[in-house]
């Protein structure tokens, strides 16, 4: 008959050694809390300056798109619009209209 040694669930010892169990390795909970605050902290701080830069430029792009597509464009039809009302005004689309300044001038009492 042959006797076997128990090892309670709570004991540190292994076998019949007596020398204490290596503790397991565990990557997912071995962090070092300081080295993992420097990388959040700079990482954000990277991340925060990264974004200022690139809205900075995202506005200079749409201010130059903007001013170059619509703001500094020609105003053809303006221009021809313009024309026509002040042509309009002076009396030059048809020759029995009074022109404004002559009418301005009938309307003052003398």
């Amino acid at each position: 008959m042959t006797a076997t040694h128990h090892v309670s669930p709570g004991s540190k010892t292994h076998g019949h050694s007596g020398a204490p169990l290596p503790r397991p390795q565990d990557p997912e909970h071995d962090i070092d809390a300081k080295s993992t605050a420097i990388w959040v902290i700079a990482s954000a701080i990277v991340l925060f300056i990264s974004l200022y830069f690139m809205l900075s430029l995202f506005d200079v792009v749409l201010t130059t798109e903007r001013n170059r597509k619509i703001n500094n464009l020609p105003t053809t039809e303006l221009t021809d619009l313009v024309g026509s009302e002040k042509a309009f005004l002076r009396g030059e689309s048809s020759h029995s209209k009074k022109t404004i300044e002559q009418v301005m001038q009938e309307m003052v009492p003398k």
